[in-house]
């Protein structure tokens, strides 16, 4: 028992003589150890900063970001931040995604209600649901294709909306995973899908693993 213990007395001496080592050579190198505090770190309060999650960050034409942050849709300019005004009885966008079109439109991806279209003239703002043929109400990406198409993707597989309406799709075999999570088009005009479970390439036929 005598040896154990002086083996954990001098294992612990080690120890703290490291830890004052380390805590010296910050000290000396102009940093020290301390644990933070949210406060420390959490989001600086500045009016109409993001304060909910934020899910993803987008530039518009003018360089300014667009802040999907869950309740608002944020936009920073380099200098203040606003929000995007919600159509009215609208708590929350529950925002995934956020998009400006080649347009100047607005579209969100909504968690919780389908698609949010905003007009960049009037401001007008437009909810496309299942309703009106969108795959399904929980989406968590949106992109533009070259050809101008919107594609919205989310737990339901893929809608792309041409501007008039909506063609869905979803992958290939009972097994895949439908629950899209990012669309992207490369240089050859191929549509690349991650999801939860596999990647899909689709080439304007059909879908390949």
């Amino acid at each position: 028992m005598a040896l154990i213990l002086l083996a954990f007395a001098s294992c612990k001496q080690k120890v703290n003589q490291d830890q004052t080592n380390t805590n010296s050579d910050q000290i000396e190198n102009g940093y020290e150890d301390k644990l933070f505090t949210k406060a420390d770190v959490d989001t600086v309060i500045t009016q109409f900063a993001p304060y909910r999650i934020t899910r993803k960050v987008k530039q518009d034409d003018k360089g300014n970001l667009l802040i999907a942050s869950y309740v608002d849709i944020v936009r920073y300019d380099g200098t203040s931040f606003s929000h995007l005004a919600k159509t009215e009885g609208l708590d929350s966008w529950h925002a995934f995604d956020v998009l400006e079109d080649r347009k100047g439109n607005i579209w969100v991806a909504s968690s919780h209600s389908g698609a949010f279209y905003i007009e960049s003239v009037s401001g007008g703002i437009r909810n496309f649901t299942n309703i009106v043929g969108l795959a399904g109400m929980r989406n968590m990406c949106i992109f533009e294709d070259k050809d101008g198409n919107i594609w919205i993707g989310g737990s339901s597989g893929i809608s792309r909306y041409d501007g008039n309406s909506f063609k869905n799709y979803t992958l290939t075999s009972q097994e895949d995973n439908n629950n899209v999570s990012c669309i992207m088009q490369v240089q050859t005009g191929e549509i690349w899908v991650g999801t939860r479970g596999k990647t899909f390439v689709y080439d304007g036929k059909k879908s390949k693993k």
